[in-house]
């Protein structure tokens, strides 16, 4: 099992794509799935999920040996374990479940970056763990200021996609994500704005550092982006004239870089702060 996980990990980092190749790794690996350490488990899930190759029959082999030797997973390997279930999109709730509680025995073990991998797991799959998530936030607030934006991005809209409205908790988001604005590439932007706006958690402050932010890189912002920003600040009734006034201008000339969606999204955003944007709508409606 050692071996093959290392190699199933240098193929996937040689971005090695042949199907048979695979095959024969999973093959493989449902033989020897009761004999796996928990290292050897999550480094072939990491390994296949890296690539977005998915063997469903593998997945679940796995994850039958794996309450056996529960406790012996590492909080790297838990993390690489469940972020691949994520990523390939493979619900097992009974997996999920057992190791909230490992996750929560071992808390302190996990990095920062490694607590927002498993917000992205659970929410991303849609498993809304109710311990697991009260365990989580606190830990997050501890060592919030060690979450780099893309985690904090994701913490964020993790919680929102799990529908997790808790005021506090996302106060101290707000302000580590305003202290560390600068540092924000434009999706993660977008994804904080959309997260806040899913809840309905009003920070004034943190939309009117955010949108000014985006102001500044607009340059820079993919029109999904642009989108789901402008959505944000309308939802929740936050003006921000400069941004509405420009996009207003700028979307016309790169109509045809939007799809379908984030054209909806705009056109909901303008709607709902009232604007009249003759120009811009005509432009919506020929698209």
């Amino acid at each position: 099992p050692f071996a093959l996980a290392r190699f199933a990990l240098r193929a996937s980092r040689e971005q090695r794509s042949s199907v048979g190749l695979w095959r024969a790794i999973a093959a493989r690996s449902v033989e020897v799935a009761p004999s796996m350490q928990p290292t050897d488990m999550s480094t072939v899930l990491f390994s296949f999920s890296r690539l977005r190759y998915r063997d469903r029959a593998m997945m679940l082999r796995i994850a039958e040996a794996t309450p056996a030797i529960l406790g012996q997973f590492r909080a790297a390997d838990i993390t690489h374990f469940l972020a691949a279930f994520a990523r390939l999109d493979i619900q097992h709730k009974l997996i999920f479940n057992l190791f909230a509680r490992e996750i929560a025995r071992k808390l302190h073990d996990f990095t920062a970056a490694q607590l927002g991998e498993l917000v992205y797991a659970y929410a991303r799959l849609e498993i809304k763990h109710e311990l697991l998530l009260d365990v989580l936030k606190k830990r997050i607030a501890a060592v919030v200021k060690a979450l780099k934006p893309w985690h904090l991005a994701m913490v964020a809209n993790g919680f929102a996609r799990l529908e997790v409205a808790d005021e506090a908790f996302f106060t101290t988001l707000a302000a580590e994500i305003c202290r560390r604005i600068a540092e924000f590439p434009g999706r993660p932007l977008a994804l904080v704005a959309n997260a806040y706006a899913r809840l309905g958690v009003r920070n004034r402050f943190l939309l009117e550092v955010l949108g000014d932010e985006v102001f500044r890189r607009r340059a820079e912002l993919e029109p999904q982006a642009v989108a789901m920003v402008l959505n944000a600040h309308a939802r929740l009734q936050i003006s921000n004239p400069v941004l509405f006034d420009y996009f207003a201008q700028d979307i016309p000339r790169r109509i045809k870089a939007y799809s379908l969606h984030s054209l909806c999204l705009v056109a909901s955003a303008y709607a709902r702060t009232g604007r009249s944007e003759k120009q811009l709508f005509e432009k919506i409606g020929d698209a």
